[in-house]
């Protein structure tokens, strides 16, 4: 698989989440995968996966006690510009072995 980078762009009142996939973590550790464990939810709707996120602006670090429809306790929100390392659907991000 080739390495592919991309820019989510900012949208105004409509963060961009990021936060650690703890199953990708766990999978990865049980049998040597590489499957990228930042989980990207897009102000689109979208959620993408990356090995790498760098961050062009402000963000907040967000724990609150409470968690996202996903699960996620901890996480990160921004309206800036993200870049993605290695970004991938999770169909590719699962298969990453």
């Amino acid at each position: 698989m080739t390495s592919t980078t991309s820019t989510i762009p900012a949208k105004p009142g409509k963060p961009t989440i990021v936060h650690v996939n703890r199953q990708h973590i766990g999978q990865n550790a049980k049998d040597g995968g590489n499957r990228p464990v930042y989980t990207v939810k897009c102000p689109d709707g979208r959620t993408r996966y990356a090995r790498e996120v760098t961050f062009e602006g402000r963000t907040r670090a967000i724990y609150n006690g409470a968690q996202l429809r996903c699960g996620a306790r901890a996480w990160l929100e921004t309206e800036c510009d993200i870049t993605l390392i290695d970004e991938m659907s999770f169909q590719d991000a699962w298969q990453a072995v």
